[in-house]
């Protein structure tokens, strides 16, 4: 069931923008087959909101019907606002995320790929910098293992602005220590009950 003549654009009243196949098309309800809620979606570059020129818009797909085993549903004429037909470009959109959600382990075995080939880039640049800054080679270490046994969801700038805390909360650790050693505690609580009182 893959003809792209059948695929149509469903507006409904309660806001939702389907697409689908129809395969029925009576006077109180149509019956589409592999509904996929669509959205459009505004992706801000870096410039942030009012940077104009680097706005882009991406149409995301969802499956209408992820949370149940049927693929097809019928539904109420006076629930309908309007049907189109999708352009070549949304039709082949509509296809690709059928195939993908049909075949997830291509989908993860590529963004497994993807994540460790940018992964082992984003460790590299931070044993450098931490090497610079504390004067010491980190050569011992093989990027290679710790990709593979390290499972990482973190942006690399978080990564970077955490190894670069721990360092100065290192260096601040290792200061304060040496002054209470030479400071005496004068505050401390006397007569040894939990108020200090």
């Amino acid at each position: 069931m893959n003809d792209k003549t059948l695929y149509r654009i469903i507006n409904l009243s309660s806001g939702d923008n389907l697409i689908a196949q129809v395969t029925e098309s009576a006077t109180k309800a149509i019956t589409v087959y592999r509904p996929f809620q669509m959205k459009v979606v505004t992706l801000l570059d870096e410039g942030g909101p009012l940077s104009m020129s680097f706005r882009k818009e991406a149409l995301i797909f969802r499956n209408w019907l992820e949370f149940s085993t049927d693929q097809k549903v019928t539904i109420p004429r006076d629930k309908v606002i309007s049907i189109t037909q999708p352009n070549d470009m949304v039709s082949n959109l509509y296809d690709q995320e059928k195939e993908k959600e049909d075949n997830p382990k291509f989908m993860d075995d590529l963004l497994e790929k993807l994540k460790k080939h940018d992964l082992k880039e984003d460790l590299e640049d931070i044993i450098d910098e931490a090497e610079e800054e504390l004067s010491i080679s980190l050569e011992d270490i093989d990027i290679d293992e710790v990709i593979d046994n390290v499972t990482v969801e973190i942006d690399p700038d978080d990564i970077r602005d955490i190894v670069h805390k721990m360092f100065e909360d290192s260096k601040n650790l290792r200061s304060s220590e040496s002054e209470e050693e030479t400071e005496t505690d004068v505050d401390s609580d006397q007569d040894n009950d939990m108020f200090g009182w």
